[in-house]
């Protein structure tokens, strides 16, 4: 399976002028009926943070970037959000899944937002789908 590359994503304060989260995420159907919610590709945390409010049990984020996981990490202590599980991994490895299979049956929602750029979006959506719970939604947005 292709690694997720990097998306060359702007500087955070421009990246986080282009959206308003918490409106969007409710639009998507977030919300505390949300037990665990997966962001792949959280990267500045943009929607993991607001979605870890909105949700009522856990938010996990995969980032590949370190940087971006150490970034998300920071402000969920800063801003006391203590159900957020922020991963450095690449959905498409077999370690990163096996992690998120620990949440088997839990996982209701996953957001692929601003990620189907990557070299094989069909496999990317047949894992994610692969993890959630019967009930489960994908939220996209590209």
């Amino acid at each position: 399976m292709s690694k997720y590359r990097e998306s060359g994503m702007p500087s955070e304060d421009i990246w986080e002028g282009y959206y308003e989260p918490e409106v969007i995420l409710r639009q998507l159907k977030v919300d505390k009926r949300v037990d665990t919610f997966v962001d792949v590709g959280c990267g500045y945390g943009t929607f993991l943070l607001p979605a870890s409010r909105l949700v009522s049990g856990t938010a996990i984020g995969i980032d590949i970037d370190r940087g971006m996981v150490e970034s998300c990490r920071k402000k969920a202590i800063r801003d006391g959000h203590n159900n957020i599980i922020a991963i450095q991994g690449d959905i498409s490895d077999d370690s990163t899944t096996s992690i998120l299979k620990s949440y088997s049956g839990s996982i209701d929602y996953i957001s692929l937002f601003n990620i189907l750029h990557c070299e094989n979006p069909a496999s990317l959506l047949k894992v994610t789908h692969s993890l959630l719970n019967s009930d489960g939604m994908i939220g996209v947005i590209h």
